[in-house]
């Protein structure tokens, strides 16, 4: 029987069977060559990743924020730049990078580093969870989400959420305004 180009079958799966081989060889070994904490870190980032992007999609944390002094300590090891990939297909770009205290001209940098600092991490981590919670109260409508983020409002002196999105302060005050609506208190 024979396969692609005239070669026998059992050329082409022994050709794939070695290069299989050899790619988990250089895998293998590419790993055993981290420290134990290179590996816990690529981990802790990843796990970070995941809980940043379970945000935006809809599903539930996952269980890193469960000991206070772990989750500061994995925060503090970073996010994966990759991971403003993700995070800005839900949130405005401008608002991600003035929260991670860059500019859209170091974005593409951003993106590529293997760790955020731990502060920018620890913006980001604050940034998803007020997105999720806008996304709670606004039942998951994306849409709406970014209209409200938008709009102009008088409990914020006209300025817009999106506007103080990118600071601490401005998170605290959005999340005011966001409890006022939650439990009625507005006129």
């Amino acid at each position: 029987m024979v396969g692609v180009a005239g070669q026998p079958h059992n050329f082409i799966i022994d050709t794939s069977l070695v290069i299989i081989l050899n790619l988990q060889s250089i895998i293998t070994s590419w790993v055993s060559s981290m420290s134990d904490n290179e590996v816990l870190n690529v981990e802790k980032s990843k796990m970070l990743n995941e809980l940043f992007v379970s945000r935006m999609v809809g599903q539930q944390d996952t269980d890193i924020t469960t000991s206070p002094g772990l989750f500061v300590r994995i925060l503090r090891t970073g996010a994966s730049g990759s991971v403003l990939r993700s995070v800005t297909e839900h949130i405005p770009k401008l608002i991600v990078v003035e929260a991670v205290g860059s500019d859209t001209t170091n974005f593409a940098k951003l993106v590529r580093k293997k760790h955020l600092s731990g502060k920018q991490t620890e913006e980001l981590n604050d940034l998803t969870a007020l997105w999720k919670e806008l996304r709670v109260f606004f039942n998951w409508d994306e849409a709406l989400v970014n209209d409200w983020i938008k709009s102009s409002l008088p409990a914020l002196d006209g300025e817009t959420p999106e506007a103080l999105m990118g600071s601490q302060y401005g998170r605290d005050a959005v999340r005011g305004i966001l409890d006022i609506m939650r439990y009625g208190e507005f006129a």
